[in-house]
């Protein structure tokens, strides 16, 4: 789900990132239990009251230069959830014409609390519990 979860970022991260732009992937140890993957673009951006929106299913952000991109709307929300059945954290942060970078914060080992608190709930709310 993790490997998923980051194509997804770097996808779009390409998608919206306009031929001459960069995009680079970031992997840092966080203290001695956790990881940090970071994407960070400098494409066409959002503005900080869209950011909450794009974790929405099947939502996509409307602006003239965005709506000329496919996609069903579904990468960010679906990472958010793979993010979190692993005990982990997802942020973005954007700006229109400066680019997106998007902090995958994942804990080095999974817990049975990590398991039963967070895992469950997401993994249901995915149709995959077991």
């Amino acid at each position: 789900m993790i490997k998923q979860g980051l194509l997804n970022l770097l996808s779009n991260a390409v998608k919206f990132t306009p031929k001459g732009g960069s995009v680079t992937l970031t992997v840092a140890a966080k203290g001695s239990d956790a990881v940090t993957l970071t994407v960070r673009d400098t494409g066409i951006g959002m503005a900080a009251h869209e950011l909450p929106l794009v974790f929405k299913p099947f939502v996509q952000v409307e602006s003239s230069t965005s709506r000329n991109y496919e996609g069903t709307g579904l990468g960010l929300p679906l990472t958010k959830s793979f993010v979190e059945a692993h005990g982990g954290t997802l942020t973005l942060d954007s700006a229109p014409g400066q680019g997106t970078t998007a902090v995958m914060t994942l804990p080095l080992t999974l817990t049975t609390a990590i398991r039963t608190k967070r895992a469950a709930p997401a993994l249901q709310a995915m149709g995959r519990a077991s």
